[in-house]
């Protein structure tokens, strides 16, 4: 390479910012000193989270199996009919809260779910499920017959 063409200046760019810049030392393919590369955690590089509400439809199991850490044994256990009667529940109540979409919405109404019935956390998973699936189908009748007396009380003026 001749001279001139290193020489040769730059164009103007408008921008101020912009300009070229030549190594000082020429680029080397030792790996000897080069600085020691560290791993990237993959989580940085994770997917942004799935709603909660398309949840069971992409991962094949509503996010209750997740949370309550049983994900792999879901589809395999007697008590899929009751995970699911909670999930639904709880998706509604997030709903109905207009609460986001998301995991930390359907978290805290579990959390209000146990706490309201006192649940042990050392309970296993089947006693967590069975005691908030009573729970959620008590409150799922209070709400069927509340709806049904404000038909009645709408139909019957007073």
């Amino acid at each position: 390479m001749s001279t001139e063409a290193q020489s040769t200046p730059l164009p103007q760019l408008s921008n101020s910012f912009v300009r070229a810049i030549r190594p000082s030392e020429p680029v080397s393919s030792n790996t000897e000193n080069a600085p020691e590369i560290k791993k990237i955690d993959s989580h940085i590089f994770e997917t942004p989270e799935t709603p909660i509400d398309i949840y069971e439809g992409t991962k094949g199991r509503p996010y209750l199996a997740d949370l309550l850490d049983i994900g792999d044994l879901y589809g395999k256990t007697e008590l899929e009919k009751q995970i699911k009667n909670i999930d639904e529940y709880v998706l509604s109540e997030i709903d109905n809260r207009k609460f986001t979409k998301n995991k930390e919405s359907y978290q805290s109404i579990v959390r209000e779910l146990q706490s309201k019935l006192k649940i042990d956390p050392n309970l296993t998973w089947e006693e967590k499920i069975k005691k908030l699936n009573v729970y959620v189908d008590v409150l799922l009748r209070e709400k069927e017959l509340q709806q049904r007396k404000r038909i009645i009380e709408y139909a019957i003026p007073s």
